[in-house]
């Protein structure tokens, strides 16, 4: 029994993704204050490896559309997406690249437009806790 009670208060996992190492470092504190365990990556192919090691481990992606590596966050999307539909995402852009993506691709995926709205990302990340409880 103590091993679930500890499971249960283990904090989530998040994959943070972007590029901007200010945002980055104010998102991962904003992250951190809130609970969770931030594993963050400044490019899609290094967050598209690290959800590959960590994969069950993630209950959350937060990722940058517009990322200048070979992976961007469209297709860490796409990747996540080919093995779990359900994973939420949160996408944090300025612009708007991401009516190209497909509407598999958007399932239970959160637009966030920059300048960033720390205070709707706050009642988002409830709603997702009170889902999964």
């Amino acid at each position: 029994m103590m091993e679930q009670g500890a499971k249960a208060s283990e904090p989530q996992q998040v994959l943070l993704v972007e590029d901007d190492p200010v945002f980055r470092a104010t998102l991962e504190e904003f992250l951190c204050d809130r609970g969770y365990h931030v594993i963050t990556a400044g490019n899609g192919t290094d967050a598209l490896k690290i959800y590959e090691r960590e994969c069950d481990a993630i209950h959350l992606i937060v990722t940058d559309i517009c990322m200048p590596e070979p992976e961007d966050g469209i297709e860490l999307i796409r990747s996540v997406r080919q093995s779990d539909v359900k994973l939420p995402i949160v996408v944090a852009t300025g612009y708007d690249e991401f009516q190209t993506v497909n509407s598999t691709d958007k399932l239970n995926t959160m637009i966030f437009d920059k300048p960033f709205n720390f205070g709707q990302f706050h009642l988002y990340l409830d709603q997702i806790k009170n889902q999964e409880g």
